[in-house]
């Protein structure tokens, strides 16, 4: 249908050849000339000479059916074609199908925007009943037969005019609606992108005074370490040669340098993961020798303290871990000293077992190290792997190695907790994957 002339489609539901051949003249004459329409029309009509003066009448696109369920029909392709007709003619008897009462309701089921206009000129139904079974609705006229070709024409451009604005209408609402949708949707988004910056600045400001926290801590740490070393340098300096006195001045000096030494190793390594430029190998070892150099390494240390240091290794432990066997032995070294550090007296166990996965070919290697020490608080679990977040119950804090041990763990694909223990002490736990099992003589 043409987009300046809109919709002209009209269905003729009759039972009448001759009233069709009618319909024919009066909407969609053959001659096109100025006027020809109505001339033609009330030439059919009234048998008068045609007017060449008159004005010109528009033409329609009729469609014509002689039984209400071949109406229904032509609705049907009209609306799957995506042509459907503006208004239809139905009259009311059609013998021997359905009346037009009942082709209106079922056209009305399939497309109720059609406007429709009823030819009766017998009295098949009273108005009450029509309305009864039609209710009163606004695309309803009646048109008593015999009609003038003028009200057939009048009808015709009124009604499918009304469609044609109506479906403007339609079409403009769903603009505005779809406007209204995407508006809301902008500022939905608006709110959204508003939100996702609060917290990326909210989360910026906390990144910022955490940094800012931990160079003040920082910076006392070291402060005091030096200081400790200078303290322990001056007494010796005023000790005769060969004093015992002396020579543990010499080693408290020496253990101060190494915790010194070791925290500005922590800061270093610390930027650099946080940067991530700490690079990180993968290679395979034996997690029971991990292990094993651990405890030999804290063995004498152990000793000097009276904590009995002991390890295990379970019998299904893998043979083989892929992961930086230097950064777990840091990471297991950390914890060790952890614990040494916050035990007076009793035990530190380091243990290593393994834990299935929902895949069989691979499994999770757990070191566990636990201590019979202080313990920590419940609420003070969630800050213990914070730079300087922490302190356990004796007061010593975990410095920058817990915080740094984990985000070890994390970026070799593994994790660390911790636990308080049933009777004293606490727990903490390293779980590594291991890989893939490898068949015997791989």
């Amino acid at each position: 249908m043409s987009a300046e002339r809109g919709n002209r489609r009209i269905l003729l539901a009759d039972d009448s050849p001759a009233i069709h051949a009618d319909f024919q003249k009066i909407l969609a004459p053959v001659a096109t000339g100025a006027g020809a329409a109505l001339a033609n029309a009330r030439a059919a009509f009234t048998g008068e000479a045609v007017a060449n003066d008159a004005p010109a009448a528009p033409r329609f696109e009729l469609e014509s059916a002689l039984q209400g369920q071949e109406a229904l029909e032509h609705t049907h392709a009209a609306l799957e074609e995506g042509r459907p007709f503006a208004m239809a003619f139905v009259d009311v008897r059609m013998p021997p199908g359905w009346d037009g009462i009942e082709t209106i309701e079922r056209l009305w089921e399939v497309d109720g925007r059609v406007q429709v206009v009823i030819c009766t000129a017998y009295s098949d139904h009273t108005w009450t009943e029509t309305f009864e079974r039609l209710g009163r609705p606004d695309n309803l006229l009646i048109l008593k037969k015999p009609f003038d070709p003028v009200e057939v024409l009048q009808l015709a451009s009124a009604l499918t005019e009304k469609w044609n604005v109506t479906s403007s209408m339609e079409r403009l609402l769903e603009t505005v609606r779809a406007a209204e949708r995407e508006a809301r949707s902008y500022a939905s988004s608006l709110e959204t992108v508003n939100r996702a910056l609060e917290a990326s600045k909210a989360a910026a400001e906390r990144n910022s005074a955490m940094k800012t926290e931990l160079l003040v801590r920082l910076s006392d740490e070291v402060a005091g370490k030096v200081g400790a070393v200078i303290g322990h340098v001056e007494h010796a300096r005023g000790l005769p040669a060969g004093d015992e006195e002396l020579v543990e001045q010499l080693e408290s000096i020496f253990t101060s340098g190494r915790h010194l030494a070791d925290t500005l190793d922590d800061v270093v390594d610390l930027t650099r993961l946080e940067a991530g430029d700490l690079d990180l190998e993968r290679r395979e070892c034996s997690p029971a020798e991990l292990a094993r150099e651990v405890a030999e390494r804290f063995a004498e240390q152990a000793s000097a303290q009276g904590i009995a240091l002991g390890i295990t290794v379970a019998e299904d432990v893998p043979p083989r871990l892929q992961t930086d066997p230097g950064r777990v032995g840091q990471v297991l070294g950390t914890l060790v000293e952890n614990a040494l550090g916050h035990t007076e007296q009793g035990t530190v166990r380091l243990d290593v077992g393994v834990e299935a996965t929902d895949d069989w070919r691979s499994s999770i290697v757990i070191f566990t190290v636990s201590d019979t020490g202080c313990g920590v608080c419940d609420e003070k679990l969630p800050a213990l792997f914070e730079p300087f977040g922490c302190r356990r119950e004796s007061g010593g804090g975990g410095g920058l190695s817990l915080a740094f041990s984990r985000r070890i763990a994390r970026s070799l694909g593994g994790d660390i907790t911790v636990a308080r223990n049933e009777s004293r002490g606490a727990s903490f736990t390293l779980k590594l994957a291991a890989g893939e099992r490898r068949s015997i003589g791989a």
